[in-house]
């Protein structure tokens, strides 16, 4: 038996309510519990499609290219440091994370030459690292390493090399489609 009690006059979510007819008891418990449900249901609903999913990117890209403008070694580093963070944040919802490439022509060549290791350590150690991972690829000019009087085995292990580099620069953005990091 079903036990049916008169509503008059009952608060819910502060509203009174006036009830033409009569609610039974287990109903009348969870009409507040009901209302916050549906409410949370329509704006799930409302507000979900502003939201990036990690599986379907806006976007795809084929890679990234780092610029360094200024040819320093503190541009160098605080590009490394950008790359690290991009990928502690973005490591979780990415299955493949894009390449990033950084191709060096200028006096900044110089922090990957072994002679140099002591005064550009923590440099070195962060690329380094950044490519034992593969997040990031570091190309050096080789007509810049013959200016400078060295040659690929003076630079360290993790670092290639290409002909010329504002020309690699050119292919990876025209040709691969590389955006600028």
């Amino acid at each position: 038996m079903v036990v049916v009690r008169p509503f008059r006059f009952k608060r819910i979510c502060g509203c009174r309510l006036r009830s033409v007819g009569v609610i039974p008891v287990w109903f009348s418990r969870f009409v507040p519990l009901l209302f916050v449900l549906t409410l949370c249901h329509v704006a799930t609903f409302a507000g979900g499609s502003d939201r990036i999913r990690a599986d379907s990117p806006l976007e795809v890209v084929s890679g990234y290219l780092v610029r360094i403008d200024e040819n320093k070694a503190e541009d160098v580093e605080a590009a490394l440091l950008r790359v690290e963070t991009f990928y502690q944040q973005d490591l979780l919802f990415l299955s493949q994370p894009p390449p990033i490439a950084l191709v060096l022509h200028g006096p900044e060549v110089e922090i990957f030459l072994r002679e140099n290791y002591r005064r550009y350590k923590n440099i070195v150690d962060l690329a380094a690292r950044l490519s034992a991972f593969e997040l990031i690829d570091i190309k050096i000019c080789r007509t810049r390493l013959r200016f400078l009087k060295q040659d690929e085995m003076s630079l360290f292990p993790f670092v290639g090399t290409v002909s010329f580099g504002p020309d690699e620069i050119e292919r990876l953005t025209n040709e691969e489609g590389y955006l600028r990091f």
